[in-house]
């Protein structure tokens, strides 16, 4: 009997040191995937071959994209033969179908809902809020980037390309102020990228080059109701031609920064965060369609597949990866995910 009870005894000890061990394990295993396990941190992707090449979509070598399409079909391509109209039924209506927002009456008293008097009172108040900061950036900063609100003075923040100048224009286009747009507009025309400065090809791209391209869009809809010739696509494609040389590494992921005259310099680092490699698809892909040159789009959709190919066996994106080795040098990233949606 006394060996029985020693064996149960024995038996109940192991079990609560086996299950101890175990929450023990588990805990530690959490611990180590919020701490950015040196193995995630790390971890070398696949390196695509053929990438190291200079950009030549000539030699047809995309065989990275994932549905059947062929750069030099110039019959069946939509981007070279600009069917957009039939293919992409794209309408920029913009203010042609100009319509003020007017929302439904008070239907509850537990939910507040504004009356059609109120938010016409509310829009006023934000465009009253909108031209006084745009009035006082013209004022006190322009042609600088950006108005500095205490000393009322400007500073160059992204190069020193007017920036708020060119995300006013689109603004200017939903207040449906068009003396405003086109006052704007012809501000922008006078911008000039050929300076010997290094830029943030993220930056440049989501608000320079996209602010361009829509405001385009935006004149092209206005027709003869103000004076424009395709200025704003001259400057975008302009833009897009020097942002090309970042993109000229092995993996065909893009440099962080490069120089608007010169190309990437040579201490630049290898190192570049991935939202810079995830966010070009929109901004590239319209450049490719407006210009009728498909370098842009193809670009873009190689870094972006070259990108996801490094991803980590759970098919996570890290912050920052080496555009030349694809190892990872930083783990835990949730802006790839968020500019690629």
């Amino acid at each position: 009997m006394e060996n029985k009870e020693k064996k149960d005894t024995t038996k109940k000890k192991k079990t609560i040191i086996e299950r101890t061990i175990n929450y023990k394990l588990l805990f530690l295993l959490i611990i180590i995937i919020f701490t950015h396990i040196p193995v995630i941190k790390y971890c070398k992707g696949e390196i695509l071959k053929g990438n190291i090449k200079k950009l030549n979509v000539k030699n047809g070598e995309h065989s990275f994209f994932r549905q059947k399409r062929d750069i030099n079909d110039v019959e069946n391509n939509n981007v070279i033969n600009n069917k957009i109209d039939d293919t992409f039924n794209q309408n920029f209506k913009g203010f042609r179908n100009y319509k003020t927002p007017i929302g439904p009456e008070e239907y509850s008293e537990t939910r507040y809902v504004p009356t059609n008097e109120k938010l016409k009172v509310y829009r006023e108040k934000v465009s009253e809020m909108f031209h006084y900061s745009y009035d006082n950036y013209i004022q006190h900063a322009y042609p600088e980037d950006e108005l500095k609100p205490i000393s009322c003075t400007g500073q160059n923040t992204w190069g020193n390309f007017s920036l708020t100048l060119i995300d006013a224009l689109d603004t200017f286009a939903v207040m449906n102020d068009i003396e405003g747009f086109e006052n704007a507009l012809e501000k922008v025309k006078k911008i000039n990228f050929d300076m010997d400065i290094n830029i943030s090809v993220f930056e440049t791209t989501i608000r320079i080059l996209g602010g361009l391209l829509s405001s385009h869009l935006i004149a092209k809809d206005l027709g003869n109701r103000i004076t424009y010739h395709d200025e704003l696509l001259v400057l975008a494609e302009d833009l897009g031609q020097r942002l090309l040389p970042a993109f000229d590494t092995p993996t065909g992921m893009p440099f962080g920064s490069v120089n608007l005259k010169h190309g990437v310099q040579p201490e630049e680092t290898t190192v570049t965060c991935t939202a810079t490699i995830g966010t070009c698809s929109i901004e590239f892909s319209w450049l490719s369609i407006l210009t009728n040159n498909p370098i842009y789009e193809f670009t873009c959709r190689r870094a972006i597949h070259s990108l996801w190919s490094h991803r980590t066996n759970a098919g996570l994106i890290g912050a920052h990866i080496d555009v030349f080795t694809g190892f990872w040098t930083e783990a835990v990233s949730i802006f790839f995910f968020f500019f690629f949606l």
